[in-house]
């Protein structure tokens, strides 16, 4: 039997899984630059759920419907620990709620992403801004309901 919280962690992990998998299917790009939503679901995830095991849960989700899109096999593991540090990280931070924070965290995951993938010559691009605005963008979109349907069903 799941508690509240619990049920709380499962409603919004199913809400975002959903979201990661309408987004990866829908070609939401604008001027040829897509958000990626690999990333922003893990931060919206750790910002919102709880329990660990529920986190690992969707974090294997997403790994197992990111195996079935073209992504290079080193992305994988990226997005593995990323999501992994992000969890570890947010359970850590007490002001995890302020919007600059979630904004710096998209910021230094989205930069993390790019230097380790050796894009850095990119980072100070326009093609980087706009797809820094739009996981911003989804990031938020994407708490905000999430927070609201942790309010609605508890």
């Amino acid at each position: 039997m799941l508690h509240a919280s619990q049920k709380n962690d499962f409603t919004v992990a199913a809400f975002l899984l959903g979201a990661l998998v309408l987004f990866s299917l829908v070609n939401f790009s604008t001027v040829q630059v897509k958000p990626n939503i690999f990333i922003i679901v893990p931060i919206v995830a750790a910002l919102l759920i709880e329990s660990w095991y529920i986190f690992f849960g969707l974090l294997l989700a997403e790994l197992i419907w990111l195996k079935f899109t073209p992504f290079l096999i080193i992305e994988y593991g990226i997005i593995l620990l990323f999501s992994i540090c992000s969890f570890i990280v947010a359970k850590l931070l007490i002001f995890r709620k302020i919007l600059l924070i979630r904004l710096f965290f998209v910021f230094l995951l989205q930069s993390l992403f790019w230097f380790v993938l050796q894009a850095t010559s990119q980072i100070l691009s326009l093609v980087f801004l706009l797809e820094l605005v739009y996981n911003v963008i989804i990031e938020e979109l994407l708490f905000a309901l999430g927070s609201w349907l942790k309010k609605r069903f508890s």
